[in-house]
């Protein structure tokens, strides 16, 4: 966590910098709508197409890692594996199975159980980067189109207890209760549609703000819990198969797609040849699918992107 918040405290001095920086930025005389003879002379204007690189720290929202609470309630829809609960998970196939064999053996008991207050109640998703693409059409200095394409990686996390047959603190304690980790692992591929307007800060700069629609698409990539015990750490996926005693990944993709829409602020300083540097603070109402499940939630993204105009191709003479 502490490396995730050093990362994003660079992460926005860097942009900041960007943006505000003046003695590099060429000088933009007017905002009035231009052609292409604007571009011309002594002080460029940003072109009227550009693409852009983008890098950025998000945030997601919490609302969808309830998929990861542990309890199993959830429909998976692939056709060979099973969202299993911690409880059915550790003691699938029997008492006698290998699985609960190696739970009590990593335990060092001979019983356990998971209590109805062990659940996990409070996950959360850790920040991670951002990577993506854009591409920028202007009507004019205020006014544009946009349209992005993002990537992240996303890890959820929680604690959750079980209680073993054992007496603590030489039997003196009332009950043995152990914490142990869950965690549930997504990729999610995100496009962004809408429309930006920029008001003047002065010659070289400008505020920005957008909003418009989104399409996020989730595929669940793991879900497992953690445990410990005896020097030794073992994973138990809480996605799987289970045939004839043998335990397996799922088959399909995992994968759902679902609609929301966001708002983005932030400021836009142009720089010379055309080129552009943004820094918004985005703030997405993103419809995430999670198996059969659709989870509404708030998520935040503070992303860096560097526009440029497509490359000029000079006449070829023969």
């Amino acid at each position: 966590m502490k490396r995730s918040l050093k990362f994003l405290s660079v992460f926005m001095f860097v942009g900041i910098t960007a943006v505000t920086t003046k003695q590099t930025m060429a000088q933009v005389y007017n905002y009035d709508p231009y052609t292409d003879k604007d571009l011309e002379g002594e002080f460029e204007r940003p072109r009227k197409l550009q693409f852009g690189m983008r890098l950025g720290a998000v945030l997601g929202g919490a609302a969808s890692t309830a998929f990861y609470n542990g309890l199993g309630t959830y429909e998976l829809g692939d056709g060979s594996a099973n969202l299993y609960s911690i409880e059915d998970r550790l003691n699938l196939g029997g008492a006698n199975s290998p699985t609960r064999s190696s739970v009590l053996d990593l335990l060092n008991v001979t019983d356990f159980y998971i209590p109805a207050d062990g659940y996990p109640t409070a996950a959360r998703y850790d920040p991670v980067v951002l990577m993506g693409v854009r591409v920028l059409q202007r009507f004019n200095l205020e006014n544009s189109i946009v349209f992005d394409a993002d990537f992240v990686r996303l890890r959820s996390r929680a604690a959750w207890q079980l209680v073993t047959n054992l007496l603590p603190d030489q039997g003196q304690g009332t009950e043995d209760r152990r914490d142990f980790g869950i965690f549930g692992e997504e990729e999610r591929f995100m496009v962004h549609l809408g429309y930006r307007t920029a008001s003047p800060i002065d010659k070289s700069a400008s505020y920005v703000i957008g909003l418009g629609v989104n399409m996020v698409s989730t595929r669940i990539t793991d879900h497992y819990v953690v445990i410990e015990g005896g020097g030794r750490t073992e994973e138990f996926a809480l996605i799987t198969s289970y045939n004839a005693g043998q335990t397996g990944p799922a088959t399909g993709a995992l994968t759902g797609t679902g609609f929301g829409a966001y708002i983005r602020v932030g400021a836009e300083a142009y720089v010379p040849n055309g080129s552009g540097v943004e820094l918004t603070y985005r703030l997405g109402y993103d419809a995430i699918k999670l198996g059969r499940e659709t989870f509404r939630t708030l998520d935040h993204a503070l992303v860096l992107t560097w526009l440029m105009p497509p490359p000029k191709i000079s006449s070829l003479k023969v």
